[in-house]
């Protein structure tokens, strides 16, 4: 009689939902998730196929891509601060750091050659930094990676999340090098368009590990001192205008 009971209590549990939950996620699965998209989801994905295809390649349904035009003033800042360092201290030492995780991944895919078994995602990032190694120089992965965290600490409208920051960051890191880029033909215009090839989400997310344990020290110091060159052309300024006050008034 026990064991009935339990039996109707399922049963009218069942029949009769109490929970408004499971009602209310019935409804909002009607439409993505996106403020202002009234798309069907796409599949069991919150998002529509639009913004889930974003979410894939930009790492956030509404992040937007950073183009070179976007970083320009960014990489320029970055350019001048590396600059003033005469010795080259810097540049070697982050020569020698970035040596050892291209060192790491040569190692890596070695052993994967030799038979050992591997993560296919680690393979694929180990793959991306050995490109990386072969197709640029250490002072353009520099500008480049700086300069995004640099634009994400003055304008950080730029990303919306966190994951969205490291995608874009790979991304401009990995566009440096032709390795990452295919090509086809536009029959409509007549030229040869280049076209970004994506990873999939989690070697970007290794991959995006991977530089920003390389780039975070170094990325503070710059921002460091863009802040203080900054006070100081504020200071500047403040000057002038005193200067200029007492034959105002």
């Amino acid at each position: 009689q026990q064991h009935a009971s339990r039996i109707d209590h399922r049963r009218k549990a069942v029949a009769f939902p109490r929970c408004p939950g499971l009602r209310l996620r019935k409804d909002t699965r009607t439409m993505c998730i996106v403020n202002g998209c009234t798309a069907q989801p796409n599949g069991r994905s919150p998002y529509c196929a639009t913004h889930r295809k974003r979410w894939r390649r930009h790492g956030d349904a509404q992040q937007q891509t950073i183009r070179v035009t976007d970083l320009k003033v960014y990489r320029h800042t970055v350019s001048g601060i590396l600059d003033r360092n005469k010795n080259g201290k810097i540049m070697a030492v982050m020569t020698a750091n970035w040596e050892k995780v291209i060192a790491y991944a040569r190692g890596e895919l070695e052993q994967y050659r030799k038979g050992r078994p591997s993560q296919r995602q680690l393979r694929r990032a180990c793959e991306e930094l050995v490109k990386l190694a072969d197709g640029t120089t250490v002072r353009d992965l520099l500008e480049v990676g700086l300069a995004m965290f640099l634009m994400r600490e003055w304008d950080g409208r730029k990303f919306t999340s966190d994951r969205g920051f490291t995608f874009q960051l790979t991304r401009r890191v990995r566009a440096l090098t032709d390795l990452n880029v295919g090509t086809h033909y536009n029959h409509v215009t007549g030229k040869v368009n280049r076209t970004y090839r994506d990873l999939p989400p989690k070697v970007t997310t290794l991959l995006a590990d991977v530089l920003i344990g390389y780039l975070s020290r170094a990325a503070a110091h710059v921002i460091s001192i863009a802040k203080k060159d900054w006070e100081e052309e504020q200071r500047k300024s403040c000057e002038v205008d005193e200067a200029f006050a007492e034959l105002e008034t």
